[in-house]
């Protein structure tokens, strides 16, 4: 009986040994858990707490300034002539008038894209006088600012009103920055919709050997686009009804060129 009784509690410690093993894995198992748990929300916290572009950065780096912003890149677009240089005209129909409106399209599409700061030759038809106003003067002003990409915007024009097309130009002898540059401005405006590709041509119309004036007052890439004939009716149909998404092509092949050769 003695011997029975003293089996039971041999028995009885046991168990409570093993119950007494599992509590202690229990609250190990807890207390690991609670500590995953702390660590994931400290860590959340840390990473919130970091601050990688200021919440306005996107206005502040690409803000249609003159300018320079120090550490973006920085692309400057030249609507062509201006004040009392109207350029080319068809009827009322003024190219300076054009060459501004889609400077405009283009900068405030620009405006979205993350690292472009955006400077222009002139936001408004306000400029000074034209003999002082010349490619000399623009181009001094993206070389002031330490411009990474140029862009003159024009529209052509011609006696024959039959004439038509998007074109390029480019320095002669040009960087391969340059040559990517034109030929995706053709892609991606001939993806829009245009009346026909005029290719990318370097140096000057009547001589390859020399450039356009403005292009030779940078020192920088770039390029000189004519967007249409405004002396031809289906072009200036399409360049109004397709403003914006000319704007948005032109704006992502800078994009494409910042992020391939800058960035």
């Amino acid at each position: 009986m003695t011997h029975n009784k003293s089996r039971r509690t041999t028995r009885r410690r046991i168990h409570r040994g093993r119950a007494m093993g599992c509590l202690v894995v229990l609250f190990v198992i807890i207390a690991l858990i609670i500590s995953l748990i702390t660590s994931c929300v400290s860590k959340k916290h840390s990473d919130d707490d970091v601050i990688t572009q200021p919440a306005n950065a996107q206005t502040q780096q690409t803000e249609v300034t003159t300018e320079e912003d120090d550490g973006k890149f920085i692309v400057c677009l030249d609507p062509g002539h201006g004040g009392s240089d109207p350029g080319s005209n068809y009827g009322e129909r003024l190219e300076k008038d054009d060459n501004l409106r889609y400077a405009l399209a283009v900068a405030e599409e620009l405006k979205k894209r993350e690292g472009i700061n955006v400077i222009m030759t002139r936001i408004n038809d306000n400029v000074p006088d034209a003999d002082n106003f010349d490619s000399a003067a623009r181009g001094k002003i993206a070389n002031d600012a330490g411009a990474d990409l140029f862009l003159a915007l024009h529209r052509n024009c011609a006696e024959d009103t039959s004439g038509n097309g998007v074109e390029v130009w480019i320095k002669k002898n040009p960087p391969i920055v340059d040559q990517v540059l034109g030929y995706n401005l053709i892609k991606y405006l001939s993806a829009v919709g245009i009346q026909s590709n005029r290719g990318v041509n370097s140096g000057f119309r009547t001589d390859e050997q020399d450039n356009f004036t403005i292009m030779d007052s940078i020192n920088m890439s770039g390029c000189l686009l004519e967007l249409g004939f405004i002396s031809n009716d289906e072009d200036n149909r399409l360049f109004d009804e397709n403003m914006q998404k000319y704007a948005v092509a032109i704006a992502d092949v800078i994009e494409y060129i910042y992020i391939s050769y800058y960035k």
